[in-house]
């Protein structure tokens, strides 16, 4: 049809309500919702936008209860002011859209096996959510969650909180790199690549084997900023990223992300009195009200094995991916190694995984190793008497 399709309505009536859509071909713009209330959507084509023009004016939805095949917007689907929502039931073939805001999901999670193909942005960002059992194709290609910002790449974000519920097998890419703030959860394996374009690209959190079962993440090319990042996955050594991570359950530190990173020797010119644990992942206290730290800090002279808790000199906090470790009167004593190691007392340092009841404690093989060079240090030391 030439021409928008609905109109800009407060009532409950939808552009289309039928047992089933085979297709519809609009020239302009979706203004309400299509609904098949009883099948399937098999190909929907809109050249211009899937959107109200005014918040005062109802959702415009494209739902179906069973499969969606070709959805295929020139223009937006939902808009930063008014998001949208997008329903399947068991498969999502392909939605394809300018830009998308709102949230993708199936109305049959608990009935049957979700799955995606291929869900992708041409020229802006995907700010939502989105939610499948798999993101797996059949014999389909391409494939994936791919975000392109078109001429612009920098406007190619995905600004949207991602749920896999099993397994990822597709590549999930973004131009303009994944939002700060925002999570991609796999719940079991990813066996596929991921691509954040963008300089810095990784600001948010990609977090694989999130049930804490058996998943493993150990193929595929993990990219950003238009390069392989070093190291081999799932414990890649590049750091400055962004400010996020991609970590595998249970969490394990990312040594060279550390302060003193892992393995090295600080002289002690540069001793800081600010130390920094990291973890590929989210951590948190299991039990925040101890008067116990997390973590065990011990220390031994350069060339000793004689190792000396020293925890208690230093205050210990928990944010995001890093355990912060200040010392108390400034500077870290010069001549000796030092590690740090999770506890084992009553307050456990934990994968703080979203939606996950009973988070396991991080990677226990996981210690920071450092030296602090003989010489006299400026200030204080941490043990001076």
């Amino acid at each position: 049809m030439v021409g928008d399709l609905g109109m800009d309505l407060t009532s409950t009536d939808d552009a289309v309500n039928v047992y089933i859509v085979e297709c519809i071909d609009v020239q302009g713009n979706v203004r309400d919702s299509i609904v098949a209330h009883s099948s399937t959507i098999d190909q929907l084509i809109v050249s211009g936008d899937v959107a109200p023009t005014s918040p005062n004016y109802r959702s415009t939805t494209i739902s179906a209860v069973l499969e969606v095949g070709q959805v295929q917007i020139g223009g937006r689907f939902g808009s930063s002011t008014h998001p949208q929502s997008f329903q399947y039931g068991d498969v999502l073939k392909r939605l394809t859209a300018g830009s998308i805001h709102g949230e993708i999901y199936s109305n049959r999670m608990a009935a049957a096996t979700p799955t995606i193909w291929r869900v992708e942005t041409t020229d802006g960002p995907f700010v939502g959510s989105l939610e499948c059992e798999k993101l797996l194709t059949s014999g389909a290609n391409p494939a994936g969650i791919v975000v392109s910002g078109g001429s612009t790449p920098a406007n190619g974000v995905l600004d949207a909180d991602v749920t896999i519920v099993t397994e990822g097998s597709e590549d999930i890419s973004a131009t303009g790199g994944l939002a700060s703030g925002r999570t991609i959860l796999i719940a079991g394996s990813y066996t596929d690549d991921l691509d954040f374009t963008a300089s810095n690209g990784l600001a948010g959190q990609v977090i694989i084997n999130s049930t804490s079962s058996s998943g493993s993440w150990s193929t595929g090319t993990f990219y950003v900023g238009g390069s392989a990042v070093s190291g081999t996955i799932p414990y890649y050594a590049g750091t400055g990223l962004g400010g996020g991570a991609v970590g595998l359950v249970p969490f394990h530190m990312h040594g060279p992300d550390c302060y003193p990173p892992n393995d090295a020797t600080i002289p002690t010119s540069v001793s800081s009195s600010v130390l920094y644990y990291r973890f590929y992942g989210p951590v948190r206290q299991s039990n925040a009200s101890s008067s116990n730290p997390p973590i065990t800090i011990e220390r031994a002279t350069i060339g000793g094995s004689t190792w000396t808790d020293i925890t208690s000199q230093f205050a210990v906090t928990v944010s995001g991916r890093a355990v912060e470790i200040r010392t108390a009167t400034g500077w870290l004593a010069n001549g000796y190694k030092y590690r740090v190691s999770p506890a084992n007392s009553d307050n456990w340092l934990l994968c703080d995984v979203p939606g996950l009841a009973n988070p396991p404690v991080v990677d226990s093989g996981t210690v920071l190793n450092f030296n602090v060079e003989s010489g006299v240090a400026q200030g204080c030391e941490v043990d001076c008497d």
